[in-house]
């Protein structure tokens, strides 16, 4: 825990390993709550994104929460698909822009700011072009021990293929 005027550490503390974080949050939060009654304002937490879930919600609601939310998140990807042709980017510096969101999931008003880099978007594309080249990798491995074996009658050889390629899943990027 760290102050708010200039981030001077406050407090940490360890847990073992195998502690659940749910339940550790859930106790530190009615903590923070009971000391930060008499505290002065603005102040708030700033956490790991495992803190924004429906049981954590009315908790969250009367703290004052700063989550980061990663990409792989439901909801993440519902928000960053439809913003990003919004022409409402706010440039921070040549490379980054951010654009501010409200949204209300869990019945609990929120104010998001989703982050666009051109570094982030060679990651991403770095990362797509990997997964599409794996991708590519598996269709040949099947092809080529489909193409060697014998279809009587031949006619059944487009069916087999449709089969095989079935499962086949093709990577998805987002420019």
């Amino acid at each position: 825990m760290v102050s708010q005027d200039g981030g001077v550490p406050l407090m940490r503390k360890s847990w073992e390993g195998n502690a659940a974080d749910t339940q550790i949050f859930q106790e530190r939060a009615h903590a923070l709550l009971a000391t930060w009654q008499g505290a002065p304002s603005p102040r708030s937490l700033v956490a790991d994104a495992k803190l924004s879930t429906a049981e954590h919600a009315t908790t969250l609601a009367t703290l004052g929460c700063i989550p980061r939310m990663p990409g792989p998140r439901k909801l993440v990807a519902q928000v960053i698909t439809p913003a990003l042709p919004w022409d409402t980017w706010q440039c921070l510096d040549a490379p980054t822009r951010s654009q501010r969101l409200s949204l209300c999931p869990y019945g609990m008003a929120q104010r998001w700011l989703v982050g666009w880099s051109q570094a982030s978007r060679e990651r991403a594309e770095a990362r797509v072009k990997q997964a599409w080249q794996r991708a590519a990798e598996a269709v040949q491995k099947h092809l080529f021990h489909w193409q060697a074996q014998r279809f009587e009658p031949p006619s059944q050889a487009p069916q087999a293929l449709a089969e095989l390629a079935h499962p086949w899943r093709y990577p998805q990027g987002q420019s």
